[in-house]
């Protein structure tokens, strides 16, 4: 979901094809690849994988727009050595679309 949203908040249809395929594949459910833009709302996603996606979508559109903010939703979720492993995959996509 990560790569997912980095990509198309990049705006490269390509890359969100394959990573949506790369989704569905690793046993993404199908409806949450469609509502991956509603994230904040919709009941499918988990309060983790909100931060998850709120921080790719922000450094996937501009890589300073990612704030404290992000960091410290985050911080409620996961380890420091996750959310490490998430920017490290968030910039990655990010420099491939760039």
């Amino acid at each position: 979901m990560i790569a997912h949203i980095t990509r198309a908040a990049a705006g490269c249809n390509y890359c969100q094809a394959h990573t949506a395929h790369g989704a569905k594949n690793r046993g993404l459910a199908p409806e949450k690849i469609e509502a991956i833009w509603k994230y904040e709302t919709s009941p499918l996603f988990t309060p983790s994988e909100r931060a998850e996606l709120a921080l790719a979508q922000a450094r996937g559109s501009v890589p300073n727009q990612a704030t404290d903010a992000h960091f410290k939703a985050l911080k409620q979720h996961y380890r420091e050595d996750d959310i490490v492993e998430m920017v490290g995959a968030v910039s990655l996509f990010g420099l491939l679309n760039r």
